[in-house]
């Protein structure tokens, strides 16, 4: 049997329906892979995008956020509200409530959940928001113009007071690991290598379930944005069908929409990063930057897409910067470089 063969009859088994799970799969396919594919998600939804949850849906100017794909077309087999319980690696099989899984190549895609408040199990007027049912059960709570606490670090989009609780900090969902063989980090994520791989053969780990090493940041990154769900896919494929990708080496990057203004942010920094102003903060329009050792590290900008598109590409090469230039808001960034 040739190589090739060999190849294409490995059944790739992707636990985890979001983004990451999803495009690894969609990008087997483009990529030419031909063997099976199977993507196992908790819910019993059709796949769908996360961050018009806390958007369009829960603002009920959109009843779904389902991904545009036609799975059937492309041979990718769905399995639907299967909750993934363990995997034992030396025997390549899942354990679900339905039975055992196997597999030849494993991706975990699992993602993260919200972890609840202690004391507020069964507490009326308590509420998570991570899932289309979330979504659906919160969102006549917000047409009622309650007031709402927001507990978590992530973007919110409502103002917020006292008598309600929407619950937004997450924990990677990866308890079922436990056990396995499979090594966990200190926050309980999936410790993937340069290339996602996870600690025992022919396992992956892709999105906000696993950490990877940066040598552009010189530590450990957790990443639990959009992007990273669109990029780490890429280099997990390129891997099971036998390329030889570049090290997963990316510029964490996320945007979002806050009271009119457009926020995005690119890097990673630290609290040690040299931080230098462009512009007003109590302004519509402004942007701040990190310098470590005088190279740009990372990049917010607000209402200035041009400061995030420039201090990306600057970023990713490295560049070191004038200080007394990049405080100026009338410079473009790539003109204070040195």
């Amino acid at each position: 049997m040739s190589e090739q063969q060999r190849q294409s009859e490995r059944h790739v088994v992707i636990v985890g329906a979001g983004m990451a799970g999803v495009q690894t799969a969609v990008a087997l396919r483009e990529r030419g892979f031909a063997g099976p594919v199977t993507v196992i998600g908790a819910e019993p939804h059709q796949p769908y995008d996360r961050p018009p949850l806390s958007k369009a849906v829960l603002l009920g100017k959109a009843e779904g956020s389902a991904f545009d794909i036609d799975f059937e077309a492309l041979g990718i087999g769905l399995r639907l509200g299967r909750e993934v319980t363990g995997v034992r690696p030396a025997d390549h099989e899942l354990d679900t409530a339905e039975g055992p899984v196997a597999y030849d190549v494993l991706v975990l895609a699992t993602g993260a959940e919200p972890i609840r408040l202690p004391g507020t199990e069964g507490v009326p007027g308590v509420h998570l928001l991570r899932t289309l049912d979330d979504a659906a059960r919160l969102r006549p709570v917000l047409a009622a113009q309650h007031d709402i606490v927001v507990v978590g670090a992530g973007w919110t989009r409502r103002r917020c007071c006292v008598e309600h609780v929407a619950a937004r900090r997450v924990v990677h969902a990866t308890a079922w690991l436990t056990g396995s063989g499979i090594a966990l980090g200190a926050h309980g994520e999936v410790v993937a290598d340069d290339h996602l791989r996870a600690s025992v053969p022919d396992v992956y780990a892709v999105g906000d379930c696993a950490s990877f090493p940066s040598g552009r940041y010189g530590e450990r990154l957790l990443v639990h944005h959009w992007d990273n769900a669109l990029q780490g896919p890429r280099t997990v494929a390129a891997n099971i069908i036998g390329e030889d990708p570049a090290a997963y080496d990316p510029v964490p990057y996320f945007w979002s929409e806050q009271f009119g203004r457009f926020v995005q942010y690119a890097g990673h920094h630290t609290p040690t990063d040299e931080l230098v102003w462009r512009g007003d903060p109590t302004g519509m329009a402004w942007s701040v930057c990190w310098l470590r050792s005088g190279a740009l590290v990372a990049v917010l900008a607000v209402g200035r897409p041009r400061d995030l598109a420039q201090g990306r590409k600057l970023i990713e090469s490295g560049t070191r910067l004038d200080p007394t230039l990049t405080a100026d808001p009338s410079v473009p960034l790539k003109k204070a470089a040195l």
